[in-house]
């Protein structure tokens, strides 16, 4: 049996995907959504990625006051969802992130449609999420990639909500540069200690170059960049993952 993109079953299966996602309603497809991600985050893993296709397709077709009606629902869905990377810490890491990537690139297709007095809330939840005292620090790579994900889609606007992340991106540099910590202390606490410490270092980066690309609020202020000066120069004696 031929099943290839073009394959019968396939396109049957989009299809599919395409009318539970366009014709079923918010009451009825997010509760379910939600059901199927419990069952299949553990056991089927894999299919994670069809779960978030639906709900993208839907968020898509949602219209403003419908998605303002469901937003808390979808807030703790992604917000349960987010913990993927946390609550699979000593899986293979590029596995981890291409599923990864898929809850990322749904979660950012509800941002996109969000006024910024609805996106604010979310996205300082989700900081809180990340930074709450004793929450596993896998969360922060999660975050910071998110992060880097709205940056690159919201441009110049993004300066507008990452003032709070300029202590944190200090912190972060600092933390995982092997000049300026012990070499036997590790970040994480988990299998793979080097190479999250990469990712979140290539995360917090690429999230910063992208505020100082997009910057048309005059976001690097004198404190700003003095908080943040010290510790990327430092980044050329950092020694990590070398």
């Amino acid at each position: 049996v031929e099943m290839g993109p073009s394959s019968q079953v396939n396109l049957r299966v989009a299809s599919l995907k395409t009318t539970l996602a366009t014709k079923l309603p918010s009451r009825v497809l997010l509760p379910a959504i939600a059901k199927c991600y419990s069952e299949i985050a553990n056991a089927s893993k894999n299919y994670v990625g069809t779960i978030m296709d639906i709900l993208k397709e839907h968020i898509v077709t949602l219209e403003k006051d419908q998605l303002s009606a469901h937003q808390s629902e979808l807030t703790t869905f992604f917000t349960k969802a987010l913990d993927f990377r946390a609550e699979h810490s000593q899986d293979n890491l590029e596995t981890v992130g291409k599923i990864e990537a898929g809850i990322i690139t749904c979660l950012i297709s509800m941002v996109m449609k969000l006024s910024e007095m609805s996106f604010r809330p979310l996205f300082f939840k989700l900081f809180d999420w990340a930074k709450t005292e004793g929450a596993p620090k896998d969360r922060q790579l999660t975050f910071y990639r998110l992060a880097d994900c709205i940056a690159g889609e919201l441009k110049g606007l993004f300066s507008l909500f990452a003032g709070h992340l300029v202590k944190p991106f200090a912190d972060n540099l600092n933390q995982i540069n092997t000049s300026k910590t012990d070499a036997d202390e590790a970040y994480f606490d988990s299998e793979g200690d080097t190479e999250k410490s990469c990712l979140l270092l290539q995360y917090s980066l690429d999230c910063l170059y992208k505020i100082f690309l997009f910057d048309s609020h005059h976001f690097v202020s004198k404190e700003r960049a003095e908080t943040l000066m010290l510790p990327l120069v430092n980044q050329l004696e950092n020694m990590l993952g070398g």
